[in-house]
């Protein structure tokens, strides 16, 4: 029985394919998270170490399961049994060639005679032992190796293996949501989320949250959208239920863009002064800088000290908020509550402001940057269209001008936030699904809002002639930002 020997229909809409190809372009996370097996066939007496071994997306070491299943004892299975376990855990680790940890091809995608003996070896585990769970298994090898067409031909002409496995459900109702199919996401979506079991699998909620908004409904879970159907008036409230905002030290006049960057101790001493640093060796005299600092201690408002004495020339403004962290989990809480802060500092210097990550360096030239901006543009926001909806809106960089329509647009991302907070609902991508939920309902076809390329202010290549260079959960080990953060320590800090 072979479930990958189904042909791509030919008559495929164009707007669809399209669609798919962009999904294709999504980072290789969205594939990773879906497709660890959840079930295997018995695997008889060999160890279930190996099995987890073998799992491990890390893992791509052919020889090395070669030699371990050479010293094992007989397994007690059938023949047929036994040589499928082996061919489908020797694809597993060819399929593992494509997960984030050790996907270095062109575009993330496997070179094509990879992924033809993936499913080479995916048809004869099913061809020796068509087992329901290393059906499942197929189908989630498929969509890791980014096969979409593939598996959405599977889910019609097998629906009942899908319906059997939540796992097999999550990867349709989130394929299905990135698609547009929102009627048919919440389909699949809507019997996991009311099981206990699987609600908890990665992207339901996120899945299902945006196709109840695409389809006019009001999101509730994982995040509440109430907040967008309602004027802010309840923000000031919302505000006094955080800790005070105090501006110790504000710029004393700000004729310059302000760059504002939030962080706690630890980022201040680990990026924020190499952000300092690159601002003051690229753009001296045309940018100021605004920290806002959680709970800082006299070490880091020392170091902020030095900092003005370092970089003579770049004004230094300082507002911090001391107390209990009124979250869950404080570093959700300052990835937050950053754009909250950003809007009282906005309101409070009435300037052109930049958001930027703490985890950033200064590459290009502000004067360049703005020159390429549109007269007209009141807000420009970094837009991801390689990404699901929570993340269509990069919170690496934004950039505002002192007008209404900038001003309500925070207003209203720190209504969303701060909503989501008094619910004790702030997630890890609280910030970005603000901005992308904002942004599409209250800015859509606005001409005074213009949207960036990712890449030229969020360059996580770190290419020549971008604004800024930025990193994501891998800090170190990126050769051209660790030089670059290296010759700033020996001008700026020795």
């Amino acid at each position: 029985m072979s479930l990958t020997s189904i042909d791509h229909p030919s008559d495929r809409d164009a707007d669809l394919a399209a669609r798919i190809a962009t999904l294709k372009d999504f980072h290789q996370y969205y594939r990773d998270c879906l497709s660890e097996p959840t079930n295997f066939p018995t695997i008889g007496n060999y160890p279930l170490k190996l099995l987890h071994w073998v799992i491990d997306r890390c893992n791509t070491d052919v020889p090395q399961l070669a030699d371990f299943l050479g010293t094992l004892p007989p397994s007690g299975l059938s023949p047929e049994h036994q040589l499928a376990m082996h061919v489908a855990m020797f694809t597993i680790l060819q399929a593992n060639l494509a997960s984030h940890y050790n996907n270095t091809y062109p575009n993330s995608t496997l070179p094509p005679d990879v992924i033809v003996n993936i499913k080479r070896g995916l048809n004869r585990v099913l061809e020796l032992h068509p087992a329901g769970d290393y059906m499942a298994l197929n189908v989630q090898m498929l969509y890791r190796i980014k096969e979409i067409e593939e598996v959405l031909a599977l889910s019609e002409r097998f629906p009942d293996i899908f319906a059997t496995y939540p796992s097999l459900r999550a990867i349709m109702g989130f394929i299905h949501a990135m698609l547009g199919q929102h009627a048919q996401a919440l389909g699949w979506l809507e019997p996991l989320a009311q099981d206990p079991q699987g609600r908890d699998l990665p992207l339901v909620g996120l899945s299902l949250m945006t196709s109840q908004y695409f389809t006019g409904q009001q999101p509730d879970w994982p995040m509440s959208f109430a907040s967008l159907d309602s004027a802010p008036d309840a923000l000031p409230q919302l505000l006094e239920q955080l800790p005070a905002i105090e501006m110790v030290e504000p710029l004393a006049e700000t004729p310059r863009p302000v760059v504002f960057v939030a962080c706690d101790d630890n980022y201040f001493m680990e990026h924020a002064r190499y952000l300092a640093y690159s601002l003051h060796a690229t753009n001296v005299g045309k940018l100021d800088l605004h920290l806002h600092l959680y709970s800082p201690s006299p070490q880091v408002l020392e170091e902020l000290t030095l900092l003005r004495t370092q970089l003579p020339g770049l004004s230094i403004g300082l507002s911090l908020e001391r107390g209990p962290v009124p979250a869950q989990q404080p570093t959700t809480y300052y990835a937050t509550a950053r754009f909250v802060r950003a809007y009282q500092v906005l309101q409070h210097y009435r300037c052109e402001l930049c958001m930027m990550d703490a985890d950033a360096l200064f590459n290009g030239d502000w004067d360049d940057f703005a020159r390429g901006l549109p007269a007209n543009a009141e807000l420009a926001l970094a837009r991801v269209e390689a990404s699901p909806f929570w993340e269509r809106i990069a919170a690496g960089f934004c950039y505002c001008r002192p007008t209404p329509l900038a001003e309500q647009f925070l207003a209203k991302v720190s209504h969303f936030i701060l909503h989501n907070l008094a619910q004790d609902k702030l997630i890890w991508f609280t910030d970005q699904i603000a901005l992308s939920a904002c942004d599409d309902h209250g800015l859509r076809g606005d001409a005074a809002v213009h949207y960036l390329d990712q890449r030229t202010v969020i360059d996580l290549q770190h290419t020549p002639h971008s604004l800024c260079w930025m990193v994501t959960t891998k800090k170190t080990g990126l050769p051209l930002y660790d030089q670059a953060r290296q010759r700033l320590a020996l001008r700026y800090a020795a």
